[in-house]
Formats: structure tokens, sequence, C-alpha cells
């Protein structure tokens, strides 16, 4: 039976597309993501080889990171502005992650909100705030 991984939904065989959300749909679903309480954003990006390469870096510390893709897929059309990569951490390991975010290169923190997204980032995603060039 096909799921919906976004909506989480089980289709009858047959189907290949949610009918609430549109996303293809998948053999078997992904795991729960982890309990949204204790979890807090800590980088977004709209670049999908970013966001692992930010994601291993945090991990590589001992820090658990989850992500969440909010990307859409078109192929041949490139729709990657419309969407984001989410980076989530523990609360008890933010500021370790702030850290090691602030070493990186190619991220900007929004001195507003305190999001870390990516260097390409004109304004805050999450705030609106407009960067510096």
């Amino acid at each position: 039976m096909p799921f919906c991984a976004r909506c989480r939904s089980e289709y009858r065989s047959g189907f290949t597309t949610c009918a609430d959300c549109g996303a293809p749909l998948v053999v078997e679903l992904p795991p729960e993501p982890p309990h949204p309480d204790d979890w807090m954003r800590i980088f977004t990006t709209s670049s999908e080889l970013q966001a692992t390469l930010v994601q291993g870096l945090i991990e590589s510390a001992d820090v658990e990171c989850h992500s969440e893709n909010l990307k859409f897929h078109a192929n041949p059309v490139d729709l990657s502005r419309l969407s984001e990569i989410r980076l989530f951490v523990r609360e008890k390991d933010v500021e370790q992650a702030r850290r090691i975010l602030s070493e990186t290169e190619n991220s900007l923190c929004c001195s507003r909100c305190g999001l870390f997204c990516s260097g390409e980032d004109k304004i805050c995603p999450e705030c609106g705030e407009a960067f510096e060039n």
C-alpha cells in the first residue's frame, strides 16, 4: 500500500499522488519526526547540499540534528527558492549548534530572531529581516 510521507495517509494500490497535498506517494512511511516540543529550528536553506553539509557538521560534534525537507521537486523546473530545508536541534544543544554555525562559511545569523540561514539569502525566512550586503 502506498503512503503520503507528508500527510501520512494510506492509499489503495494504483494511486501515485496524495489527493490532499499533491505529494508523490511512497512505498513505506519514513519514521515519525521527533517530538517538536524539545526541538528548535537552528538553520534554514533552500539548498539540499548545504543542508546536508551543515547537518553533518552539527552531528560530527555529537549533537543530534533533525532535518525537515519542504522542497517540492518538479524536474526539469527548478523551484528551489519556493521551499526550504530546515534543521532542528534539541533545545539543550542550541548554543553548541550556534557556535558551530557561527564558524561555518556561507551562513548568516539573523540579528532579529537568531535563525541561521544560507549566506545567499537576502531576507530571513523566519522573521523577514533584511540582511545587509
